[in-house]
């Protein structure tokens, strides 16, 4: 294969990853069926699948809709609908990757306050590999579960390749309860708040 050829084809491969599985957020999605209320805060944009699976019995999800995290903060701006106990689950995405430290103490002293002490975060970091998209990508929730990318990548840049024990140092009012490092070289991330960080 020439040199351009293979750059058209990695490029390819970039524009249209491989749909991933994540069995964490799968867990959280299964157990929906057991009849309990549950609130869940999507920070990324509105996904059609996302909400079907949680338009079924007595599921709340609240959509931030927003492409892409402030890069100071992570969120700027009150987030919306918060329900009077918190959120139960919240799904920041690949966002982190994209924040440097400081900004994550901030974005999880945020979100620790929309919390309580039984919530969850979930989160995917690009832990294996050297470099990641440049933008955070537009997830979207497959009728089998699995994860898609948005097509068309908009270039790459390094990846900050945070480990469970510098996302701990950082969002201090998260602990991490689970990870597990996927196929693509992404790592699926639950966190839990500390005792005593939540509103």
């Amino acid at each position: 294969m020439s040199t351009t050829l293979e750059a058209r084809a990695e490029n390819s491969a970039e524009s249209h990853p491989k749909p991933l599985r994540v069995p964490l957020l799968l867990e959280r999605l299964d157990a929906l069926s057991d009849g309990r209320r549950r609130h869940w805060l999507d920070l990324g944009r509105a996904q059609s699948e996302l909400i079907e699976r949680l338009a079924c019995g007595p599921n709340r999800l609240v959509v931030a809709d927003r492409a892409a995290p402030d890069p100071a903060c992570g969120i700027s701006g009150p987030l919306p609908a918060v329900p009077p106990g918190g959120f139960d689950l919240i799904l920041c995405w690949d966002w982190p990757n994209y924040l440097s430290l400081d900004a994550l103490a901030r974005f999880g002293a945020t979100l620790a306050q929309v919390a309580h002490p039984g919530s969850t975060l979930h989160a995917l970091i690009h832990y294996r590999n050297d470099r990641m998209p440049e933008m955070p990508q537009a997830f979207r929730l497959t009728a089998d579960g699995r994860l898609e990318g948005g097509a068309g990548a908009t270039g790459q840049r390094d990846a900050p390749r945070y480990s469970p024990k510098a996302l701990e140092k950082s969002m201090s009012d998260w602990q991490v309860d689970r990870t597990l490092l996927l196929n693509d070289g992404m790592q699926e991330f639950v966190l839990t708040p500390r005792r005593g960080s939540t509103a």
